[in-house]
């Protein structure tokens, strides 16, 4: 698993369209239960056990969201849990959602464990080509990650399955990636984590916790501190080692600054639909009872979709005047809520460990 291959395709971005403004829905995130074996200390979802809710919306709906998401033109689908997708209970239903996407033919990428990645399961992925698997990867130290999610060898499985991916060609640079947090037990070996991707033509997905969920039991603060110079130190190793260019910002390392605010929509699991993953207490509306459509024109979703915001990062962030970030909605603001955006019509900003001052040199 660790030798090294030819680097052809990989990619700059984590996600495709961040770094673009569009102003049309074309991506969105799906919840399809919470049901995980897992138990990570910074799960934005809080997953750990067997969700039985009635509240979660039903796979049928879920299937009229993708039908009416494709007649708009849509083109991309996130899988984000709130659970594990391959968990027994949620397995069921991804398929479901796969077969589906398949013949509107929209990308679909799925957030995973890894670990329950059986080759039985690999036999039926290998019938959905446009798919992208990103595995979680916090720590290549058993002890680390296995404490990280709670559960004992599961670092071994997640190897195991990886090079079961690695061997059936699934690391061409559009299917299978390595997703990673920036943690406080596993900041220094991150070079590592990226040169593992790099070497082995794997899409490097990272960012800082979110304040969400067991997020905001990390110490938010001091990673705040060790965040830039971790990330400086990937930047110089990406040019002097493989040749690639970035500069950081707020949101995903190595990649464009995030610009869903302007094309993507988050659906979780009980049908509330939120502007992205780190802006859970901003409710749009709810599937249950509402149309993409409907809410997408609410006039709540155009203070987003329009991007008024106010604030340090507008005010005096570098970054941000030069359009090498726009703020991210669930770092970089603050009493950011429903209520709020509707009192205020806008989202106000306070900046993040990546703030320039536009004044200086």
């Amino acid at each position: 698993m660790g030798n090294k291959t030819t680097i052809k395709n990989w990619k700059t971005s984590a996600h495709e369209g961040l770094g673009c403004i569009i102003d049309r829905l074309d991506e969105i995130w799906l919840e399809i239960g919470g049901s995980c074996h897992l138990k990570c200390g910074y799960c934005f979802a809080e997953s750990g056990g067997v969700d039985s809710s009635s509240d979660n919306v039903s796979i049928e709906r879920i299937l009229d969201v993708i039908d009416e998401f494709s007649s708009f033109g849509g083109t991309r689908i996130g899988i984000v849990g709130a659970g594990e997708p391959f968990h027994k209970r949620n397995i069921t239903d991804l398929f479901n959602i796969l077969g589906y996407n398949k013949s509107k033919d929209i990308f679909t990428t799925i957030f995973t464990t890894g670990d329950l990645l059986t080759d039985k399961v690999l036999d039926q992925l290998d019938d959905y080509q446009n798919i992208r698997l990103l595995v979680k990867y916090n720590s290549q130290i058993n002890a680390v990650q296995d404490k990280i999610v709670d559960s004992k060898g599961y670092t071994a499985r997640r190897d195991d399955a990886l090079k079961r991916m690695i061997n059936r060609g699934y690391n061409d640079g559009s299917r299978l990636g390595v997703v990673t947090t920036l943690l406080e037990e596993s900041s220094k070996e991150f070079p590592n984590i990226f040169r593992y991707a790099r070497d082995n033509n794997l899409i490097f997905d990272a960012d800082t916790p979110i304040s969400r969920g067991r997020g905001k039991t990390c110490n938010l603060d001091a990673i705040e501190k060790i965040a830039k110079p971790v990330i400086e130190k990937l930047s110089q190793i990406d040019r002097e080692e493989y040749g690639n260019e970035w500069e950081s910002h707020g949101t995903y390392i190595a990649s464009p600054p995030c610009t869903r605010f302007n094309h993507h929509l988050y659906l979780d699991k009980k049908g509330g639909v939120h502007p992205c993953v780190a802006s859970d207490q901003v409710v749009l509306g709810n599937v249950k009872q509402e149309s993409l459509a409907e809410i997408w024109e609410k006039d709540i979703t155009k203070i987003i979709r329009g991007h008024n915001y106010v604030g340090k990062c507008i005010d005096s962030c570098k970054n941000y005047e030069e359009k090498k970030c726009f703020s991210c909605l669930g770092r970089a603001t603050e009493e950011l809520n429903t209520e709020s955006l509707l009192k205020n019509g806008y989202v106000r900003t306070v900046g993040c460990f990546n703030f320039k001052h536009k004044d200086k040199k």
